[in-house]
């Protein structure tokens, strides 16, 4: 056996010698003291024939004769994975942490099996499939903070991070000062509006890993969400910094610097935002001209502008200049263009588009028309709660209160979890 196995994984196999392989190694698991490498290699020699029922079959035995190993899991899940029945790799390695006895939940086979749940749910983005099955799971296993911030993670990724914030607190009281748990954890408090809590664990993290830009592209998330935009430049800032000398991180700076450039937008100063697009790598990009283009529109140089809105209706395939073309008009005083573009505009975009246009004509100095717009919207698509919530934000900007606080509440009727517009109710 070990003279054909180094053959074969040397490449010095002649015909046969595979098929020889299997034979000897078929024999040696059968015995009562198999070493665990023999079953290893025998399912590697059966990939290696296409032979992935017996390949499987193998790592099945492997996990029968080795009960309560985490290794014969992990090469039963490989083994699965490789034939693409990623569910059964899921199921057999919950099973394994849910139903085996007498597992040392602090011991090391326990963490690796972990880390294999782990890493079979993220490579393969089996969120939903881990989710069916985490109930059971974290009920044999209660006490494993890794399972329930994984529960956590898989939650937030599939958009219920009300769900998702209890898990991880869960999770945090159980493991500790978990890294990515806390970045998570901060994640989810940004997206719930909690946006004190998220900023407290984003500035941890940021100080315990000063030089991550990951974490510092967090913190200045969470700052923005704050509303405190001058600070939440810094970061960012920084994140950029951190990743100057990588020559293959040209996309992730610009789009931090853009980032950048609406917070500068934001916070009022538009020459910094022009300054800022001119350290752009790809200034040519869509969203680099989409950008240029707001940024000549809030400096008043609307010929500039216009140019870019042309190029981006060129360039752009989903009407991406329409919009910003409908804006300058509205900013023009020409409020029935603007009205013609931004309805071109919903016809290839959809019905996003209508928030942005009544904020241009107020902008411009129409806000009746914008209120319209939205009314329109809302009468078109009543049981949608963000046109009711979007006009109920428009109402307080003409300090129609009564009726704001009444689309909120019809906003909050239809999606009790709409935590934007329970947040701006207070």
């Amino acid at each position: 056996a070990e003279l054909l196995t180094a053959r074969i994984l040397g490449g010095r196999a002649g015909d046969g010698a595979l098929a020889e392989a299997i034979s000897v190694y078929d024999r040696l698991v059968l015995q009562p003291d198999a070493e665990p490498e023999s079953f290893r290699l025998l399912a590697t020699f059966r990939l290696r024939a296409n032979d992935t029922a017996g390949a499987i079959d193998a790592a099945r035995l492997f996990v029968t004769r080795q009960e309560g190993d985490a290794e014969a899991v992990r090469l039963l899940a490989n083994v699965l994975m490789h034939a693409d029945r990623e569910e059964e790799a899921v199921d057999e390695v919950v099973r394994f942490l849910r139903d085996t006895e007498g597992l040392d939940e602090g011991g090391a086979g326990f963490r690796d099996a972990v880390d294999l749940l782990e890493n079979l749910v993220r490579s393969r983005n089996a969120w939903q499939l881990f989710i069916a099955r985490a109930d059971d799971l974290i009920a044999a296993r209660p006490r494993v903070g890794a399972l329930r911030a994984l529960y956590g993670e898989a939650l937030l990724r599939v958009g219920l991070p009300v769900q998702a914030g209890v898990q991880m607190e869960k999770a945090m009281a159980l493991a500790g000062a978990d890294p990515m748990l806390r970045y998570q954890l901060a994640t989810v408090y940004g997206t719930l509006g909690r946006s004190a809590e998220a900023v407290e664990l984003a500035q941890g993290l940021a100080e315990e890993f000063p030089g991550h830009h990951g974490v510092q592209t967090l913190l200045g998330e969470m700052l923005a969400g704050q509303g405190r935009t001058l600070q939440a430049i810094e970061p960012l800032g920084r994140a950029v910094n951190i990743l100057a000398d990588d020559p293959t991180e040209a996309v992730r700076r610009d789009g931090l610097r853009q980032k950048m450039v609406e917070l500068w937008l934001d916070a009022g100063e538009p020459e910094r935002a022009r300054d800022t697009l001119a350290t752009l790598e790809n200034p040519a990009s869509i969203d680099a001209l989409d950008l240029a283009g707001r940024v000549a529109l809030v400096l008043e140089d609307y010929e500039d502008a216009l140019g870019f809105a042309q190029r981006l209706r060129q360039g752009a395939e989903n009407g991406l200049g329409v919009p910003l073309e409908g804006e300058i008009r509205a900013a023009q005083g020409d409020f029935d263009q603007a009205r013609k573009l931004f309805r071109d505009a919903a016809r290839i975009r959809g019905n996003q588009i209508w928030p942005i246009a009544a904020d241009a004509l107020f902008r411009g100095g129409a806000p009746a028309a914008g209120e319209e717009i939205l009314k329109d919207w809302r009468d078109q698509e009543p049981e949608n709660p963000w046109a009711r919530y979007r006009l109920g934000q428009y109402l307080e900007r003409r300090e129609n209160y009564r009726q704001m606080e009444k689309e909120l509440a019809e906003a909050i009727r239809l999606y009790p979890d709409f935590h934007q517009a329970l947040n701006h109710l207070g």
